[in-house]
């Protein structure tokens, strides 16, 4: 102590400090404050090295680490994160790996974003990894597989099989009574066109019917499309019916709105809902606990998920009739060839339907069952408070002793009271019967040609994962004696008799099916590794009563099998070409039925190998009078347009000088114009007149046998008296029609689409006559009067954008100046969108006039080149099947009169990108 003062702060060090008296905390953490706001900015914006990862010591620098934050020590990952951002150069994120994007859970999240816009058939992911995919209708369909097929797939389609999944056809159900449906469907078609709805070959069920539909009141005009309809059986006479009419994607939206209109339907809830699967692959599950999901491996993924959606209902409003909408609930395969027999043949296999009154009764008498004594009854009722479970009553001697087993659907395993209380009905059963010996007889068959045309035979088959081939292989016909070449006659009306008409079975059926992976559990219990245990595929098929409550029971499956009997006339098309079958089956059933088909040798096609078929019959998918025929018309010249002025000028032909206005559409209504005065036309649908039309046409042959060098045009000299059709005979109305017409290439060469279809002058029969090796005409090259006009447009066009780039190169500077400003401010923004160029508009509005001056609009078609047009082929190609080039096409009526005077049915057609003119035969189909 010195002096009485107070004690020194460290004596031991002899210093003199002294303790404050008092110590003012706000003083304190401020001054700590500062401190550390100092060093945490020293830190964040280091004032001697640019960035985060420059500090760290030499040995731990990496180069990698200015783009990816995770090569940086965790404790400076944000402040370079942060750096990066107010560099400008926002950090990418990383794609997720392979093994987490294959999760299943995350493979259906993403499948799900991806349909939200279009929809997917069941069967699209095997064809996107096999095809190319495009967007039509609404939906993802397969446009044509990815290696060369146009012949293999012709080859397939004619002397194999070739596989179509064309479940993007939209069925659409009415009920109600007969008398009503017909009346009013009746406003759609007409008689002269063909059989209609109310034909009796096609009211009984027993076939399909195919009808044109019209808007009402407007025959022969305003026609829809095409459109294929089936009648449900009905063992009594009732008159409460259901029509199916199957409709294509293109026009349902015509068609429904035509039948709304038509009946005065109004939409209702629809009070069941329905169950339809969704199915993208091949393995089905239901939704369980996510443990479960786990427990599958990522090769076999769960990709298909089960949806409740309803079905869209209508009524009428007096309440007569009904109209649900079945689209993408039904799922419909088309195969074409003649070994489509034998393909499904293998492939189908009926499934047993045992008794099951006798069934129970003989387990109960041999002591299989828990019951025991004497059986006097046996009932299977309906259990009305619960639907979907049914009662079977075994009832005793003694009134006392009673036993009640209920089937439950609940599990979807153990899901077969459809069939235990469908097949309880007599009629049914006989029916079934009926069924499988008509199955049984049709193996002998070698091609659907020789069947019953347009015949419906109904089948409940096996789930066809059970009898799967080991590996691919090619089904072939078994050939027995005879036998092969008898065609077989429907036995019986009750063969097209089947449960997938009721919605309740539809519902089953789906939720019966047992997920791949469940079953490839059960395939490995077995001995012999990838074969099925007898119990499944042999005997009596499945018991209703297992030994085991784990036995896993195969599902039954209820089809439609359609015959399409293909070509009938040998005169035009092979016999029998294009033959095939048509196969409906229940939603979630697609992928188990397609491997089946793709295992026994079908090769499968998309919508090109669709439009090539329908090209090889003959025929034409839209017809230019429809709207749908307009529709895709501008929606493929638009498309051509498109791939032409891609290329350079001197890459892609001058079509002003090829004399070819149109070369990218038929512009039917100018030609019709031409001809008539109006440019208002329809297709000629009559058959009467189309047979007379054709009579007319092949009777020229007879007088100029020796203008068609083609053996098939020799073979069509009929013996008839020629028909006295003339033009007058035909209204004025009646008149402004176009034809359809078969163009058939006498020598080398072949059409292309929008080809022109001429008369030939007088001068070219006669040189044909002497001269049957001449080649044909050629076109002389038109002026191509735009020329100038292209050039002067053009030396505008550079004169102007000259002068505009002092704008452009002023405009560019001062985004460059506000975005280093930006980054020197160092503002963390989002990344803008550059400004687009002040002449933009002007680039847009010349290359728009450009293409008006080298393709400007037609203003006629008649006359425009040294030979009368009557026509235009809508498509044109080499034709596998007569091998040489044909086309389908239409011509004005008024114009096939003017060839018929002539005295020949040759015609000339020239390609639009060629001056040549070809002669053809031309035949009215």
């Amino acid at each position: 102590m010195e002096g009485g003062g107070k004690t020194q702060f460290d004596i031991l060090l002899g210093g003199s400090e002294r303790l404050p008296v008092k110590m003012s905390i706000m003083k304190f953490a401020k001054a700590r404050a500062q401190e550390i706001a100092a060093l945490t900015e020293a830190i964040e914006d280091p004032q001697k090295t640019a960035l985060v990862f420059q500090r760290l010591p030499k040995i731990m620098r990496r180069r990698v680490m200015s783009h990816n934050a995770k090569r940086m020590p965790r404790r400076l990952r944000e402040i370079h994160l942060n750096q990066l951002e107010k560099s400008g150069f926002p950090p990418k994120s990383k794609r997720p790996s392979r093994k987490h994007r294959r999760r299943p859970q995350n493979l259906l999240l993403e499948y799900n974003r991806r349909k939200r816009k279009f929809a997917w058939l069941e069967t699209h992911i095997w064809h996107a990894k096999r095809f190319h995919m495009v967007q039509k209708w609404g939906y993802k369909l397969a446009n044509f597989p990815n290696d060369k097929t146009y012949r293999a797939c012709y080859r397939a389609s004619a002397n194999h099989c070739l596989l179509q999944d064309i479940s993007c056809y939209c069925c659409i159900e009415l009920s109600g009574p007969l008398s009503t449906l017909l009346t009013r469907l009746s406003f759609h078609t007409q008689q002269e066109c063909g059989l209609t709805f109310a034909a009796k070959a096609f009211l009984s069920g027993t076939r399909e019917g195919k009808v044109t539909l019209f808007r009402r009141g407007t025959y022969p005009f305003g026609a829809l499309g095409n459109v294929t309809f089936l009648w449900k059986l009905e063992f009594q006479e009732m008159d409460k019916r259901t029509l199916w009419i199957w409709v294509h994607p293109a026009i349902y939206t015509d068609v429904l709105n035509a039948l709304i209109s038509t009946f005065d339907f109004t939409p209702v809830v629809c009070e069941s809902a329905i169950d339809t699967v969704s199915s993208i692959d091949d393995n089905v599950t239901s939704p369980v606990k996510k443990k479960a999901k786990l427990e599958v491996s990522s090769e076999s993924v769960i990709e298909d998920i089960q949806i409740t959606s309803q079905c869209m209902d209508y009524k009428s409003k007096d309440g007569e009739v009904r109209m649900v909408l079945l689209k993408d609930v039904l799922n419909r395969f088309r195969l074409t060839g003649p070994l489509s027999q034998a393909i499904l043949t293998d492939a189908l296999n009926v499934s047993n339907i045992p008794d099951i009154k006798s069934q129970l009764k003989q387990q109960v008498k041999s002591g299989k069952h828990p019951s025991s004594g004497d059986i006097e009854e046996i009932c299977v009722l309906d259990n009305k408070e619960k639907p979907c479970k049914e009662v079977i009553t075994l009832k005793s001697s003694s009134d006392e002793d009673m036993e009640v087993m209920v089937l439950d659907d609940s599990n979807p395993v153990n899901d077969q009271s459809w069939w235990t209380n469908f097949y309880s009905d007599k009629q049914n059963r006989e029916a079934w019967q009926t069924q499988r010996l008509l199955w049984n007889d049709m193996k002998s068959v070698v091609s659907p040609a020789q069947l019953s045309p347009h015949q419906v035979l109904a089948l409940t088959i096996i789930d066809p994962r059970y009898q799967m081939p080991a590996t691919r292989k090619k089904v072939l016909p078994q050939l027995d004696g005879e036998q092969a070449t008898q065609p077989i006659v429907h036995p019986s009306t009750s063969a097209c008799h089947s449960p997938i008409w009721n919605v309740e079975v539809r519902n089953k059926v789906t939720r019966s099916k047992i997920p791949n992976a469940q079953l490839n559990r059960e395939r490995s219990k077995n001995l012999v590794p990838g074969f099925m245990k007898e119990e499944f595929v042999g005997g009596d098929g499945m018991s209703i009563c297992p030994s085991s409550p784990d036995t896993l029971q195969p599902a039954r499956v209820p089809i439609l099998l359609i015959q399409r009997p293909g070509s009938q006339d040998p005169e035009f098309k092979r016999l029998g070409f294009e033959c095939g079958w048509d196969l409906i089956l229940p939603a979630g059933w697609a992928m188990p039925m397609w491997l089946a088909l793709v295992f026994r040798g079908a090769r499968v096609g998309g919508l090109r190998q669709a439009e090539s078929l329908v090209y090889e019959a003959g025929g034409d998918i839209f017809a230019p009078d429809t709207a749908v025929g307009m529709r895709e018309a501008d929606f493929k010249r638009d498309e051509l347009a498109d791939k032409h002025f891609s290329l350079p000028p001197a890459k892609r032909p001058n079509y002003l000088k090829l004399g070819a206005v149109s070369p990218f559409k038929c512009c039917w209504d100018l030609l019709v114009q031409d001809w008539c005065g109006d440019s208002s036309f329809y297709v000629l649908r009559d058959r009467k007149r189309l047979d007379s039309l054709k009579l007319l046409v092949r009777s020229c042959l007879t007088t100029e046998k020796n203008l068609c060098k083609r053996r098939k045009f020799h073979r069509r000299q009929p013996d008839i008296n020629i028909p006295s059709l003339t033009l007058s005979e035909f209204s004025i109305t009646e008149q402004k029609c176009l034809v359809p017409v078969k163009v058939v290439f006498t020598q080398k060469g072949f059409p292309s689409d929008f080809a022109l279809i001429c008369l030939p002058s007088a001068e070219d029969l006669e040189i044909i006559k002497k001269n049957p090796q001449y080649s044909g005409p050629v076109e002389p090259v038109h002026e191509d009067d735009k020329s100038k006009e292209r050039k002067d447009a053009r030396d505008h066009h550079q004169k102007l954008l000259r002068r505009l780039r002092r704008r452009r190169i002023k405009l560019k500077r001062k985004q460059q100046e506000q975005e280093s400003a930006e980054g020197k401010n160092k503002v963390i923004i989002k990344k803008k969108k550059r400004a687009d160029p002040p002449t933009k508009e002007i680039v847009e509005k010349h290359a728009q006039k450009m293409r008006t001056l080298w393709l400007p609009e037609p203003v006629t078609i008649k006359d425009v080149c040294c030979r009368t047009v009557l026509g235009f082929v809508s498509k044109g190609d080499f034709s596998f099947t007569e091998a040489c080039g044909v086309g389908i096409g239409y011509v004005v009526l008024p114009g096939l009169f003017e060839l018929v005077k002539s005295g020949s049915p040759l015609v000339l057609v020239r390609n639009t990108s060629s001056l040549q003119y070809r002669f053809a035969a031309l035949d009215v189909c």
